[in-house]
């Protein structure tokens, strides 16, 4: 009985099913989250009538970035069981869950280590850094390009090259950034299995050709993406890119979504906004944890390579795999002036690869000082994390949008039928003594929220109403229903 009961606790059965059910307690605030944004635009777009409409999804003719798996269809799929909000929360965490298996028995196939693999899923799944990720319909995209891509690597190592062609085009499908995977795949060729190599070119080939034709695919639509301020393409810019990959780095590391707005520059001093966020007792708590953990961490390498010096070498040289992995799934978001952490889903893997790696040394290390050490990180990274989320919940903006998004549906649900008589739909930045009243931005913040026009097949479908926000439009016209901008800014307050 007791031996069936250590076998129990020892198989992955166990392991994913804490492991999931820890993920969900973490990100649990992300079944909450409502449609507001990007989301408005691809329910808009992906209300398909008949098949051919359906088909038309896959369309490479737009003048939108072309990701018809993850946005299209995966909108269609929300619109067809009647925009369920946790239902389809549950797809995503879904989605994601079957990635972090194939991510472990992928790692298991390369290193049979079970302890490095698990750790490494582990140290991934539970990261804060997906609340950038897991929250927002819209960056559903990204969980799949992860989950695909995975799948993809799995069944390539695998030697199945029709299922690892067939999960490649699904990740091609989901984002335009998976092209990156096959850069990634011929460096992991040349670099770690040179032996293997001429076994491998023909599926290596097949993924490059099919590549290749997803590039053309791609190109008419990035040439109209590309032409927006925030995905302009700035190849004599390098100071850019110095910065970006400085950013995306630290954001790797775990430092705060925010703190590329209060440093001008790191590591100079930042601006006064840094210290306000110490004001919040969750801040101070990640932030110092963060530290700590960074501390014990390096503390603990530097122990670990005074005891093995003969291992410095190997240490460097997947230190270096890792960082240039890293940066080759960062790709042209580097030379984008617009940054954001939900693009950190696929470089994020290598950073902690590498601190997996780090703490399985620890732990397999001879000195008891290390095991120790190894625990504390663990236990550290588990709680800078844990606060991390709370933190990036709120710095992220998603709490504010969401808020607006279901004050939005509860003043729409009472006024609709009057909202209906008439031709526009005006949202009025009310004055008071003079004063332009603009709580959150006023009519500017709702067509944020609102994606401009988008909402209105949303909350008012197969109507021509037209929306009018204040700070574009200073007149109102005539058959307008106004609406005071505070009065869904300040609803549940």
């Amino acid at each position: 009985m007791l031996k069936k009961f250590l076998k129990l606790i020892n198989s992955d059965i166990f392991f994913f099913s804490l492991l999931f059910l820890l993920v969900l307690i973490l990100f649990k605030n992300a079944f909450s989250i409502q449609f507001f944004r990007d989301d408005f635009f691809f329910l808009k777009i992906s209300d398909a009538k008949s098949f051919s409409d359906f088909i038309n999804f896959f369309s490479p003719i737009r003048t939108y970035s072309y990701k018809p798996l993850a946005s299209e269809v995966f909108y269609f799929f929300l619109i067809s069981i009647g925009k369920n909000i946790f239902i389809g929360h549950l797809l995503v965490f879904t989605v994601y869950f079957i990635g972090l298996y194939y991510l472990k028995k992928t790692i298991m196939l390369l290193t049979n280590n079970n302890l490095f693999s698990r750790l490494t899923v582990f140290f991934y799944a539970i990261n804060f850094i997906h609340v950038f990720q897991l929250f927002l319909f819209a960056t559903f995209q990204e969980v799949m390009l992860f989950t695909c891509v995975v799948l993809s690597f799995y069944y390539y190592q695998k030697n199945k090259t029709l299922l690892n062609l067939l999960f490649f085009l699904g990740a091609l499908l989901s984002k335009e950034t998976a092209i990156l995977f096959i850069v990634f795949l011929t460096a992991f060729e040349f670099i770690y299995k040179k032996n293997t190599f001429i076994k491998k070119f023909p599926s290596l080939v097949a993924n490059i050709i099919l590549a290749a034709i997803f590039l053309l695919v791609y190109k008419y639509s990035l040439s109209h993406v590309t032409l927006l301020d925030n995905y302009k393409l700035h190849f004599n810019n390098p100071k850019l890119v110095v910065n970006n990959l400085m950013w995306y780095f630290l954001w790797s590391l775990g430092f705060p979504n925010f703190l590329s707005d209060v440093f001008r520059s790191f590591p100079f001093q930042p601006l006064p906004d840094f210290w306000k966020a110490f004001a919040s007792p969750e801040f101070k708590i990640y932030f110092y944890s963060l530290i700590t953990y960074y501390l014990v961490f390096f503390v603990s390498i530097a122990i670990y390579i005074v005891k093995n010096t003969y291992k410095i070498v190997k240490i460097l040289k997947d230190f270096f795999y890792s960082l240039v992995s890293f940066f080759i799934f960062l790709g042209p978001i580097l030379l984008f002036s617009h940054k954001w952490m939900d693009r950190l889903t696929l470089p994020l893997i290598f950073i902690i690869l590498l601190k997996s790696y780090f703490v399985f040394l620890f732990i397999s290390s001879k000195e008891k000082l290390l095991k120790i050490f190894a625990f504390i990180i663990i236990f550290l990274f588990i709680f800078w994390n844990f606060f991390g989320i709370k933190v990036h919940e709120s710095s992220s903006g998603y709490n504010t949008l969401n808020r607006i998004s279901k004050n939005a549906s509860i003043y729409f649900y009472r006024n609709k039928n009057e909202i209906l008589k008439h031709k526009y739909l005006f949202f009025y930045d009310p004055i008071y003594k003079g004063k332009l009243i603009k709580p959150w931005g006023g009519s500017e913040k709702l067509t944020n929220v609102f994606w401009g026009q988008n909402f209105i097949s949303y909350f008012f479908p197969d109507s021509d109403i037209t929306a009018l926000y204040n700070f574009e439009n200073k007149t109102i016209p005539q058959d307008s229903f106004v609406v005071n901008s505070s009065e869904i800014l300040l609803l549940d307050k």
